[in-house]
């Protein structure tokens, strides 16, 4: 992993630091050529609104390289309102290796200063990335991190990976006992927990793939009909477009969608998650 990825779970107070006060930062649209220069200079020295200002300025007029050096240099000086717009301008542009290190950089500071998409995406990212086992435990760290602060992308991705096979044991150091490795070893369990958290808070991706693991049982999660048409229903409602599909039985016979719509009228739970599995300690 590069140096700039690696894990922070000693640095976790840094994700409450302390941030410089920009609310007395504002726009300034009528900017000209000769102020930019002088804003450069005072940004170069250290003035946080400055900073913002060149950074507004660029990003108004499409200079996107610039604007995200001088947002860059706004959050390493402590504005945390840069971040988000960071995030924005990384996801719409292709990165060179130079520009691509200074991303890494800025994700990880982003993350550990507790922006919660930032932690999501350095998550992905890692996973999408990277190899070796310890990157997909540093995955799974910042999808725990931003999960536990309620985003549910997060839980759901936490799932998948709790149920993972693509890691061996041994990559993540297990067999010599590194906690940290076991905290984040296959765990069917956990797997559920953290999808029935999404499932409930409503992320129809997580609805769906609940109902699949009703459909077959898996692990703590019993094989059970209803409860697999219940969450379907629920996913379908909010949108996922397989869900929607697996429901829909308009081209069936008569007789058929007439034994659906019979079955369905005899299921009088609701849509829930096994107690055991909504008791687990996360």
């Amino acid at each position: 992993m590069r140096p700039a990825l690696v894990l922070a779970f000693t640095l976790l107070p840094c994700l409450h630091a302390q941030a410089a006060s920009t609310d007395a930062c504002v726009p300034a649209p009528d900017v000209d050529v000769v102020d930019i220069h002088a804003l450069q200079e005072k940004a170069a020295a250290g003035d946080v609104c400055a900073s913002l200002t060149v950074a507004r300025f660029s990003d108004s007029q499409q200079q996107y390289m610039n604007s995200r050096y001088y947002y860059l240099l706004a959050a390493k000086q402590g504005d945390l309102s840069s971040d988000q717009r960071l995030l924005e301008l990384y996801r719409t542009t292709s990165e060179n290796i130079v520009q691509q290190a200074i991303y890494e950089e800025w994700l990880v500071a982003a993350a550990e200063r507790g922006m919660v998409e930032a932690q999501l995406e350095l998550g992905s990212y890692l996973l999408a990335w990277k190899e070796s086992g310890q990157d997909r435990i540093g995955a799974m760290f910042w999808f725990e991190t931003a999960a536990k602060q309620g985003n549910l992308q997060a839980q759901y991705l936490l799932s998948e990976q709790y149920r993972s096979d693509m890691v061996e044991n041994v990559d993540l150091g297990i067999a010599s006992g590194d906690e940290t490795a076991m905290h984040y070893a296959h765990d069917d369990t956990k797997s559920a927990s953290w999808l029935c958290k999404a499932a409930l808070g409503g992320l129809p991706r997580a609805q769906s793939a609940l109902a699949e693991a009703y459909s077959f049982g898996r692990g703590p999660i019993p094989l059970d009909q209803d409860q697999r048409r219940l969450w379907l229903e629920k996913a379908a409602a909010n949108g996922e477009t397989d869900a929607i599909a697996q429901l829909d039985d308009s081209t069936e016979p008569w007789y058929t969608r007439a034994e659906n719509w019979g079955k369905r009228q005899l299921i009088t739970d609701e849509a829930s998650c096994p107690d055991v599995v909504l008791a687990v300690e996360r």
